[in-house]
């Protein structure tokens, strides 16, 4: 049975297929740290599915080609202060298919290859389905993106403030 790591770059290769066979993006495998990166290189696009081993988190990222490798920022300014280079592929599935959810586990628990697998299928369906435009080179959707990102974000923050914090809450997160 593969470990985790290699499971998840299976799974990406396995689901994510139709990027390399059907449109020509070249596939990435890396290990920077404490998460695990398989990023695929379009024309116009990169996408790139991590998982963070700490959370056992996985997540797709929609990048435009022409601001990556982009840098990492540690900036502590609010979101709504700057622009984002890229975007989460929930954003994306969250405008054009809100019924659909990915999620098959929460941040925290412990992530399964059985729950990798759905998980990491379901994006690649959503992309695949949903995101065509995207994935041609058609990135006119990422202001939109943009707009929702920032109101997300304004929203916890706001949910944020009316929560009541304990002492233990400082160790629970």
């Amino acid at each position: 049975m593969p470990d985790l790591s290699e499971a998840f770059f299976e799974c990406c290769t396995k689901h994510f297929s139709f990027l390399t066979e059907e449109m020509g993006f070249n596939m990435e495998n890396t290990k920077p740290g404490s998460y695990d990166i398989v990023r695929f290189r379009g024309e116009k696009l990169v996408v790139e599915c991590v998982i963070e081993w700490l959370d056992h988190y996985l997540y797709v990222n929609l990048f435009p080609q022409a601001e990556f490798p982009h840098k990492e920022s540690f900036t502590r300014l609010p979101i709504t202060n700057f622009k984002s280079s890229g975007y989460n592929l929930d954003t994306l599935l969250s405008l054009r298919a809100p019924d659909l959810s990915c999620r098959g586990t929460t941040a925290g628990q412990r992530l399964m290859t059985e729950d990798m697998d759905k998980v990491i299928a379901c994006f690649a369906s959503g992309l695949k389905s949903y995101g065509q435009d995207v994935l041609h080179g058609d990135l006119t959707v990422f202001p939109e993106l943009e707009i929702l990102v920032k109101e997300n974000y304004k929203q916890r923050m706001r949910e944020e403030e009316k929560k009541e914090w304990s002492f233990w809450d400082l160790f629970r997160r």
